[in-house]
């Protein structure tokens, strides 16, 4: 049932509805008020990113609708929040962005790693020219992988891990895998000239629990925020511990120039100029909260998007603490 259904169905001309009714039409209005959807972010460098949320496309009708349903349910009006309503912010120290393992050298003819985080794993990978690449992965768990019952078993760091090979026409990998005493998972992937076992082993046997840190990071962040994804080189996105992580997120994307034309670029209003590392910036309100643009002082374009339960204030905070050291 659509809002208008409901309000023409249960709007007050209707009759008297039963306390059941009302509750679950109640949970069903709040869950959709808490309901987003949000684009996946591109996986390069970009000119314009926003996230969207369902009522991007028309946020007035349609909070005037979910008000009016609300109303018709004798629900009291301040359970209808807009996102500069919901609970303030309070910025403390971010957490930092590292990968945890580092090699105790890389291989000639590699060059710097690019990390990435999603939700159940972190990827250091070491590229070389062509198919030439190693990388590592830390996952939440073994199923990560799928390792053939073939498999051999070999020593890596004095625990058993296990070898294999994937020979997929042009794309041959060798992969070992392991637990570490600890009982964190690790996985050492070779490619191209790098798809030998032996090499393989070398690497894995050099890796060590020295943390390496991410070039795009954040000082700032919103008390209890994690870093919940990031592409090193392309966006960090930090989310709730406990909350919605794919909707109340602070996002950080680097881009190949600044919008002229914040209004036209992100339908941004109240935009308005702003200073930055000692650069000029500028901010906007956006369907899905706040926008800045800015530059790091190397001169690196990116902007950052906060949730509407920011401030202006807090939003340029978190914009002056962004390092990107590519």
């Amino acid at each position: 049932m659509n809002d208008l259904q409901l309000l023409d169905t249960h709007g007050p001309a209707a009759q008297p509805l039963r306390t059941e009714t009302l509750d679950r039409a109640r949970a069903a209005l709040l869950a959709e008020i808490g309901t987003a959807v949000a684009l996946p972010l591109p996986a390069h460098p970009v000119r314009r990113t926003v996230r969207r949320r369902w009522w991007a496309a028309a946020p007035v009708r349609r909070f005037a609708m979910l008000a009016a349903g609300v109303a018709a349910l004798g629900l009291a009006a301040p359970l209808v929040l807009s996102p500069d309503e919901a609970q303030a912010v309070v910025l403390v120290e971010a957490t930092a962005i590292t990968f945890p393992l580092s090699p105790g050298a890389v291989p000639a003819g590699l060059g710097r790693p690019v990390f990435e985080k999603d939700e159940n794993f972190q990827l250091a990978m070491y590229v070389g020219e062509g198919t030439d690449r190693i990388s590592v992965v830390v996952p939440d768990d073994r199923h990560h992988w799928d390792v053939p019952g073939n498999a051999r078993t070999v020593d890596v760091a004095g625990q058993a891990g296990r070898l294999f090979s994937d020979d997929q026409p042009g794309d041959r990998s060798v992969s070992l895998v392991w637990q570490e005493r600890g009982g964190r998972w690790v996985g050492v992937t070779g490619r191209g000239s790098y798809a030998d076992p032996a090499r393989v082993e070398a690497f894995a046997e050099s890796l060590q629990g020295r943390p390496q840190p991410v070039p795009l990071r954040l000082s700032l962040a919103p008390r209890g925020w994690f870093p919940s994804k990031y592409k090193s080189t392309k966006v960090v996105t930090y989310a709730p511990r406990h909350g919605d992580r794919e909707h109340d997120t602070l996002d950080v994307i680097l881009l190949d120039a600044l919008s002229k034309d914040l209004a036209g670029d992100y339908g941004a209003t109240e935009v308005s100029d702003a200073t930055v590392h000692g650069l000029p910036a500028t901010t906007g309100r956006i369907a899905s909260g706040w926008v800045v643009e800015a530059r790091t002082p190397e001169g690196q374009a990116y902007s950052v998007l906060a949730p509407g339960n920011f401030t202006r204030e807090q939003l340029i905070q978190v914009a002056e603490g962004v390092r990107y050291a590519g």
